[in-house]
């Protein structure tokens, strides 16, 4: 299984996490958990929202599509 998967089941855990967050529980860099999620979202499965709190954090979640293909991959 490849990296995106580990962020999915990541994602899963909670409705949303910061990107920071993400790097910090997989122990990689803000960078390296950037692109993955970039990667994600391309293909649909996740999406990016700026945080209500705080406008320079942004929140990122799985869509529809990213918890059907989790549940599907598991």
């Amino acid at each position: 299984r490849g990296l995106g998967d580990v962020y999915k089941r990541q994602l899963s855990r909670r409705e949303y996490w910061s990107v920071g967050e993400i790097a910090s529980v997989l122990g990689v860099s803000s960078a390296a958990a950037t692109k993955a999620i970039a990667r994600l979202e391309r293909k649909g499965l996740v999406k990016r929202a700026e945080n209500m709190m705080d406008r320079r954090c942004v929140d990122v979640s799985l869509t529809r599509s990213g918890t059907e293909t989790l549940r599907r991959t598991g």
